[in-house]
């Protein structure tokens, strides 16, 4: 039989694993953040250059053909994104 110092020991056990992976889940989700954002932050980054880069190419008249060429610059920007998303897959499959 246990005693019931026995069982508030196993009471504090409890309380105290649950502090833990109260602390753990916090940490691991403010890490999770903190990698989103620094993600998002790259993939700016990332588009920034490919906008820079279709914007200054040479070859852009030669590019009349593509959907975008003379479309809203929503719709070149989603091209430059797309670009960033390749970017980040290849760099995280190079890793």
């Amino acid at each position: 039989m246990s005693t019931a110092a026995d069982r508030e020991a196993v009471r504090v056990t409890l309380r105290e694993a649950r502090i833990q992976v109260s602390e753990a889940s916090q940490a691991l989700r403010l890490s999770t953040e903190r990698l989103r954002a620094e993600r998002d932050g790259l993939r700016d980054r990332f588009a920034a250059a490919a906008l820079q880069g279709l914007l200054a190419s040479p070859h852009l008249p030669e590019w009349s053909w593509t959907p975008w060429a003379h479309d809203k610059p929503e719709t070149v920007a989603a091209v430059a994104y797309a670009l960033a998303d390749a970017m980040l897959k290849e760099r995280e499959a190079a890793k």
